[in-house]
């Protein structure tokens, strides 16, 4: 009975002494874009995609990742977004178009980010498409997926109509590498 007693307290006091250790869950790359200030062109895409890609930088920007960095939307970037039609199961897709080899990290110099409008058609819901957007724009941000993660934005497995816009756990992982 007494050591029934003293494992109860011993689980209480380990419970107690772990509730004010933070975890966070992210996963870094090294092909995100290589400067902490990110302009991307969103002047590709058609009324029914642009209001949310646009939403999608000012929710990264009110996220908490500033003054470490910051994203824009700049017409005259050579990083675009663009809608696509592909036969695959992926919402979006961030590509590497050319890297700086002389940088110590070889950090992105130019990407795009495609949405894959099979995926992620013009009637979708609004929240899905700024979940989207605001996935790919944190690979833009050097973060990569989650294959299981449910809780933040670089989840796979995420609830898109729920989680829209970046967690604590995303905005950690971009201050770590800004």
């Amino acid at each position: 009975m007494k050591s029934k007693k003293i494992i109860g307290l011993f689980l209480i006091v380990i419970t107690f002494c772990f509730s004010f250790v933070t975890v966070f869950s992210y996963v870094t790359t090294d092909w995100g874009y290589h400067s902490k200030h990110c302009g991307i062109d969103t002047s590709t895409l058609n009324d029914h995609y642009r209001p949310a890609a646009n939403q999608a930088i000012q929710d990264w920007n009110s996220s908490g990742i500033q003054p470490n960095a910051f994203v824009f939307q700049d017409t005259s970037s050579n990083n675009k977004m663009y809608t696509v039609y592909c036969d695959c199961a992926s919402g979006g897709m961030y590509d590497v178009l050319s890297k700086n080899e002389n940088l110590s990290t070889n950090k992105t110099t130019r990407f795009r980010i495609r949405i894959n409008s099979k995926f992620v058609v013009w009637s979708t819901h609004y929240n899905i498409k700024k979940s989207v957007f605001s996935h790919e724009i944190g690979h833009a941000r050097a973060l990569g997926d989650i294959p299981t993660g449910t809780n933040t934005l670089m989840g796979n497995m995420r609830d898109r109509l729920v989680i829209f816009a970046p967690t604590a756990d995303d905005v950690a992982g971009v201050k770590s590498k800004y």
